[in-house]
């Protein structure tokens, strides 16, 4: 079987998100059992397209495992899975009058497949793969959730900067007031980095943390400047705030306290570096 679903809206955080939903190969089942009483439930479709403005469509295949209940349904299992991805979770729905509920669920996503569906074209490759739970509610909407992630093998490019090989992890916690990334770590040949983000009110971010092994020679590189004749690696504290719009980023200023060591394959270099940068506006 097919279906279609057009002029469809998502509510959330104040937004209201087009939609558009279709299917085929759609597959159902249904069976009575009276010791619940309760009804037990498969559903699978083997192309299911989801249309959003201003990204790519989002192509899948999903098959579902559920448990319907007089005012609950648990879901034992669902399964999205993409060209080069997969989404798995479990969890349930209760008062289907008013409905909320809670999830656990796991992804493996591949970094080409998150910048074709959410317009990123900066981010080349990777891996990024994340577990944890969630909960949800549909009046007022709401959806919160926690878990840990790991990437490995990230590259990002774009004309300014480029990072290749890059790998990355944290405590990743997403409410109504905004993402916070606790215990952030990030790491690639130029050097690492460990902190904590914030995005407050889905508007005002901030990067606070310490660099380490950070290479003067390859964070040159990475913002495309080539051929510095001195050697050395830095460490130290570094902050970062700015303001997150529709357009992209905006009122961005960074500082930082390093200390300058000195690193073979060039010309030592050692000392301590104060730094400021603001945006133009």
């Amino acid at each position: 079987g097919r279906f279609t679903i057009r002029d469809g809206r998502v509510l959330y955080h104040s937004e209201t998100i087009p939609l558009d939903v279709s299917g085929e190969g759609l597959r159902a089942g249904l069976a009575y059992e009276s010791a619940g009483p309760q009804y037990r439930g498969r559903i699978g479709v083997s192309d299911l397209l989801v249309s959003r403005p201003l990204a790519a469509p989002l192509r899948a295949a999903a098959q579902s495992a559920f448990l319907f209940r007089r005012n609950q349904i648990v879901v034992s299992s669902l399964r999205l899975s993409l060209p080069e991805s997969s989404i798995e979770a479990s969890g349930q729905v209760d008062d289907l009058a008013s409905p909320h509920g809670n999830f656990s669920a796991s992804a493996t996503l591949l970094a080409a497949e998150l910048a074709r569906s959410f317009h990123i074209p900066e981010l080349k490759t990777g891996t990024v793969q994340w577990s944890g739970n969630g909960s949800f509610r549909a009046r007022p909407p709401m959806l919160a959730i926690d878990g840990r992630f790991s990437g490995s093998g990230v590259s990002y490019r774009n004309p300014a900067v480029e990072v290749r090989n890059a790998g990355l992890s944290g405590n990743l916690d997403v409410s109504e007031s905004g993402v916070r990334v606790d215990d952030l770590s990030v790491s690639s040949s130029a050097g690492k980095f460990r902190g904590t983000l914030d995005l407050k009110d889905w508007r005002d971010l901030r990067l606070r943390g310490d660099v380490s092994s950070l290479s003067l020679q390859a964070a040159a590189a990475a913002v495309r400047q080539q051929g510095l004749p001195w050697s050395a690696n830095r460490r130290g504290p570094v902050q970062l705030i700015a303001t997150v719009v529709r357009a992209g980023i905006s009122g961005l200023a960074a500082a930082g306290n390093l200390d300058v060591l000195p690193a073979g394959g060039g010309v030592p270099a050692s000392g301590a570096l104060d730094w400021k940068y603001s945006q133009k506006q």
